[in-house]
């Protein structure tokens, strides 16, 4: 009897810890980074839906984030882009990010490499 109360307590312990920490998780996802290496990132800031696009290298190569997702007749489409090119400030775009819609991210170093990742609020 003992053992079937403690299992079933650390059941209980054991789903509410995993439910809260799924939401820790996704609450914190929402603000999200990519970098190209070192040379320069996009970011969302989820307080204001604002992307920031920097340069961070002084090569002589610039930065450009692109924002990518589906518009409301199914086409996948630019959504948003900004570019730096290290001139002491960073490029930004705003977009207004749906919860429970799948965005790209794409950071792109002019001197030939790229990234990409997903973006879910």
């Amino acid at each position: 009897m003992t053992r079937n109360r403690i299992a079933r307590g650390l059941a209980v312990a054991t789903a509410a810890t995993a439910l809260t920490l799924s939401m820790t998780s996704s609450a914190h996802a929402a603000n999200a980074t990519l970098w190209v290496n070192d040379r320069g990132y996009i970011k969302h800031i989820d307080d204001g839906d604002r992307f920031e696009v920097c340069d961070r290298k002084a090569d002589g190569h610039g930065v450009t984030g692109t924002l990518r997702g589906y518009d409301d007749t199914g086409q996948n489409v630019i959504l948003g882009r900004a570019s730096d090119g290290g001139d002491g400030g960073c490029g930004t775009f705003f977009y207004n990010v749906q919860k429970y819609r799948e965005y790209l991210l794409i950071i792109e170093w002019h001197g030939g490499e790229w990234k990409q990742r997903s973006l879910r609020e």
